[in-house]
C-alpha cells in the first residue's frame, strides 16, 4: 500500500502493522510509533524527526532522503531491527547500543 502527503495529509497512522508499504513525503515529525511494526517498507522524503520508538519494529526498512533528526534507535524493539538508510539526516539522532555494522549507511 502506498501512503503519500496528498493522500495522507497530517492525518496520523493508527498503530498496526504495515507489510509491504511505500511512505512518501509524509511527517511524522514528534509522532508516537512506539510499538508500531514495519515490515519490507519503504520511506522516501519523509520527516521522521523526534519520533518515539519505544518497541518499534524496522524489518528490512529503508529509509530514502529523510529528515531523521533527534532520533533514539537504542528504543526500538531489540531483536527486529534491521534499515538501511540513504541519502539521509540523522542528526542528533543515537543508535547507542546497537551493532552498527548490521546498518547499511549511504551518503548519509
Amino acid at each position: 500500500e502506498a501512503f503519500t502527503r496528498d493522500a495522507h495529509p497530517g492525518i496520523p497512522l493508527p498503530r498496526a502493522i504495515y507489510d509491504g508499504c511505500r511512505f512518501t513525503q509524509l511527517d511524522f515529525s514528534g509522532q508516537d510509533l512506539s510499538g508500531f511494526q514495519f515490515i519490507d517498507c519503504q520511506f522516501e522524503d519523509c520527516s521522521v524527526s523526534n519520533v518515539k520508538l519505544l518497541d518499534a519494529c524496522f524489518r528490512d526498512v529503508h529509509f530514502l532522503r529523510c529528515k531523521m533528526v533527534g532520533l533514539h534507535f537504542e528504543d526500538c524493539h531489540e531483536i527486529f531491527f534491521d534499515a538501511q538508510f540513504s541519502g539521509c539526516i540523522l542528526d542528533l539522532s543515537s543508535f547507542f547500543g546497537r551493532k552498527l555494522e548490521e546498518f547499511v549507511f549511504t551518503g548519509c
